[in-house]
């Protein structure tokens, strides 16, 4: 509790004034009741209640606040602060003395506009301040007081999940991105590969060429070394293998990591395209009804022949499976 020897700015200007929405006069304590303090701090501003100020008419006829002084003690503080804590959640005032070295001590109670509105007393009565009087809360006042207090929570829940999803989208940009370095790293080693496999594929067709002028000038050792350019076929077709399968795996890991992110690779999307129009253009010549089998040999057989389409074989199948279906329905 605070004490002020003489008036403080703030009382004087208080006291020049009438009884209204933020100020009210009483002449001691047992003239404050619960609903005086619910009504302020229902009130968006909050308000002021002088304890041991009287109302006086002043010349001009107007209500002005008359100090008649008040008993100062431990007691009343006590008081005033169980009528505070009667209320419907407690509500925080602050009590000051003011004018205490004179023989007309009073009591200055600051009553703010309460963040947990709305307040009522214990038997359940909710008022707020109006012009120089109490005022019970309507209906529609209570429901705007309710709105109020619920859309400041839900802005804040809103502003927290706003805060925690921009920073899932920073963290998936970061594992997009790790993804990428990943990919490049990948394709870089396809190229890698590709380029020493097309190197040993010249080095491979220079030996064979050496070996069969080699065959046709020495007849003698034509059976020699035939055999050993068999021999060396047999590896290269080997290794060819063994290149295949790693880029089938390569493909299959790019291909899953395409339909992990739901980012289909361009090429796959215009070969789907290719494929499912050729079925489409296929199916529509037969003069009756195709099996599956058949047309994927064929849509097969001409993409072989006519297209450079450097699409997985199995993934064409599963294309023209889609389109023979679409068709059938």
């Amino acid at each position: 509790m605070r004490k002020q020897k003489s008036l403080t700015e703030r009382v004087e200007t208080l006291l020049n004034k009438e009884e209204g929405l933020d100020v009210d006069f009483k002449r001691d304590r047992n003239g404050i009741k619960p609903e005086d303090l619910v009504a302020f701090a229902n009130s968006p501003s909050g308000g002021t209640i002088l304890v041991g100020v009287d109302e006086d008419i002043n010349k001009e006829g107007k209500q002005r606040g008359k100090i008649v002084g008040c008993k100062i003690s431990d007691g009343e503080k006590l008081a005033l602060l169980g009528k505070a804590s009667e209320c419907r959640p407690p509500i925080d005032i602050e009590i000051i003395i003011e004018n205490e070295n004179t023989d007309k001590p009073f009591y200055r109670i600051e009553i703010p506009s309460g963040p947990y509105k709305p307040y009522c007393t214990n038997r359940g009565v909710y008022q707020i301040r109006g012009d120089a009087r109490n005022n019970p809360i309507t209906p529609e006042q209570l429901l705007n007081i309710f709105l109020e207090k619920n859309s400041s929570e839900f802005f804040e829940r809103f502003k927290h999940a706003t805060l925690e999803l921009e920073s899932n989208l920073q963290e998936s940009q970061k594992e997009l991105f790790n993804l990428n370095i990943i990919l490049e790293s990948m394709n870089h080693k396809v190229n890698e590969n590709l380029s020493l496999l097309l190197t040993d594929i010249d080095s491979f067709k220079i030996q064979i060429e050496n070996q069969l002028e080699h065959i046709f000038s020495s007849a003698e050792d034509a059976s020699d070394a035939a055999n050993d350019a068999n021999s060396e076929a047999s590896d290269m077709n080997n290794r060819l293998s063994d290149v295949e399968a790693e880029m089938e795996e390569i493909y299959w890991l790019v291909y899953g990591v395409h339909e992990h992110l739901n980012i289909e690779n361009p090429n796959i999307t215009k070969g789907r395209i290719l494929v499912k129009r050729i079925t489409k253009q296929m199916y529509s010549l037969q003069s009756e009804s195709i099996e599956i089998v058949k047309l994927k040999d064929q849509v097969l057989t001409y993409i072989r022949e006519k297209r450079k389409l450097k699409v997985n074989p199995k993934l064409i199948e599963k294309w023209v499976e889609e389109q023979y279906f679409e068709l059938m329905k």
